[in-house]
C-alpha cells in the first residue's frame, strides 16, 4: 500500500512538473487571446460575417437549409501521457495544433493533421511530433482512429534523437489513446516504447 502511494505521488509531481515546463506554451496562447480580443481584431471580427452575408442573401433561400457536409476544423488543446522509455516510465505533458476536415454524414469521420510539442516531467528532454490520422464513425458521438507519423525528442545534453510513431485512438469528447514509438539517436533503446494517454481538442475556428 505504501509502494502504491509513493507510485502515485511520483506520477502526480512529474506531471505538475510537466505542466510547469509548459508555461511559455500556454504563455503564447494567452497573448494570442489578447491579440484577438484587441479593439481592432474585434471590429474586423465583427464587420466580417455582415459582409459576407450580403451575397449569402442572393441565394437559394433552400440552399441554406441543406446541412453541410464537412467542415475544416482548427483546434487546439492539452495531450497527457505516461511513456515507458528507456525501461521506465515518465510523463508527458504539452500541447497540440488540430486541422482536419470533418464530415457529419460519411463514415469516415475525420482526416487531418496535429503538430504537438510536450515535455517529458522526468528529464529536461522535449518532444515534436507530427502526425496524420483518419478516423471511423462508430455512432454519432463516437469515433475510432488511427494516427502516425514522425517525432524529434530535444534534450540539452546531447543530440536529439528522431523516431516515428503510430496510435489508436477513440474520440468522444475527448480522445484517448494508446501509442508505440521507436527512436533512432545517442543513447535510444532499441524497442518500441508505449503509451498511453488523453487529448483533448478544443475546436477554435472552421471554415
Amino acid at each position: 500500500m505504501l509502494l502504491a502511494r509513493r507510485m502515485l505521488d511520483n506520477s502526480f509531481g512529474r506531471i505538475a512538473l510537466g505542466f510547469k515546463k509548459l508555461r511559455w506554451f500556454l504563455r503564447a496562447i494567452s497573448q494570442s487571446i489578447v491579440r484577438l480580443t484587441s479593439p481592432q481584431c474585434s471590429l474586423f471580427l465583427l464587420t466580417l460575417p455582415i459582409a459576407l452575408a450580403g451575397p449569402a442573401h442572393g441565394q437559394n433561400a433552400a440552399s441554406h437549409a441543406l446541412p453541410e457536409k464537412s467542415e475544416l476544423h482548427l483546434a487546439i488543446g492539452p495531450v497527457m501521457s505516461g511513456i515507458h522509455l528507456e525501461g521506465a516510465w515518465d510523463s508527458l505533458v504539452g500541447g497540440e495544433v488540430h486541422l482536419a476536415r470533418l464530415s457529419r454524414t460519411s463514415p469516415l469521420a475525420a482526416i487531418g493533421t496535429t503538430l504537438g510539442i510536450a515535455s517529458f516531467a522526468k528529464t529536461d528532454g522535449a518532444r515534436l511530433q507530427l502526425e496524420s490520422y483518419v478516423g471511423l464513425r462508430l455512432s454519432s458521438d463516437i469515433t475510432l482512429g488511427i494516427a502516425i507519423g514522425p517525432l524529434v525528442d530535444f534534450y540539452p545534453a546531447h543530440r536529439p534523437r528522431v523516431g516515428a510513431g503510430g496510435s489508436i485512438w477513440l474520440h468522444a469528447g475527448v480522445a484517448p489513446y494508446v501509442a508505440l514509438t521507436r527512436s533512432w539517436g545517442l543513447g535510444a533503446s532499441d524497442h518500441l516504447d508505449i503509451s498511453m494517454g488523453m487529448r483533448i481538442p478544443f475546436s477554435v475556428a472552421s471554415f
